[in-house]
């Protein structure tokens, strides 16, 4: 089955913030599709042309929306409890420039999938997208595992 298609495979991205905390508060989401992967990196490549903030602000957490499906570790600080998960809140729980640093970094999770960011984590600032766990296939074991990179 391919990655994108797979309600299994998901991975977390960390904030830079949010890096040691203990419990790690983080952003799950499904592999994107090629289609979702673009809508991610036209929002982050047209942001210096949008003419208004809300605007902005629009394309940034629309983008960050893409392929959400939940999140980990997020308190609400007027109960001090966790957040349940509803992406049309993800204005009150993320500040702009938290929001902009994930769309960044969901973007890099399309550049480098789950193999290739084994190998090349040089590349990224830091090694906040952990790879989905890949379900091993008695057919198949010992052999090659399956291209992510689709």
């Amino acid at each position: 089955m391919p990655i994108a298609t797979d309600p299994e495979a998901t991975f977390k991205i960390v904030l830079e913030g949010d890096k040691k905390k203990d419990p790690e508060p983080g952003f799950i989401y499904r592999h994107l599709t090629g289609r979702q992967w673009g809508r991610v990196c036209e929002a982050n490549n047209t942001l210096e042309k949008c003419e208004t903030d809300s605007e902005i602000i629009d394309k940034v957490y629309g983008a960050c929306r893409i392929g959400l499906v939940g999140w980990e570790n997020i308190i609400d600080p007027a109960t001090n409890e966790p957040m349940p998960f509803e992406p049309d809140k993800l204005e009150d729980v993320l500040a702009i420039t938290e929001a902009t640093e994930l769309m960044v970094k969901l973007r890099a999770s399309g550049i480098l999938g789950a193999e290739c960011k084994k190998k090349l984590d040089s590349l990224l600032d830091s090694d906040t997208v952990e790879p989905a766990e890949t379900a091993a296939d008695p057919k198949t074991a010992g052999t090659n595992p399956p291209d992510t990179n689709r």
